[in-house]
């Protein structure tokens, strides 16, 4: 199953994934990213502690 995740690249977002070679799991398309690994994926951390982790003031 793939993850999908629209737009990641906006100033004042880190996107972390906690996975050995994290960094081959990603296929990049246009301002898209496809994941498709079985780790953890953080928005606003670097350092996600589940599956998908989210930080930040504003949500929504």
């Amino acid at each position: 199953m793939k993850k999908f995740i629209r737009n990641v690249m906006t100033a004042g977002i880190v996107l972390a994934i906690t996975h050995m070679n994290a960094l081959a799991q990603w296929n990049i398309s246009g301002a898209n990213i496809f994941n498709t690994n079985a780790g953890n994926v953080g928005i606003g951390t670097s350092n996600p502690l589940v599956k998908l982790q989210v930080e930040g003031g504003n949500i929504g």
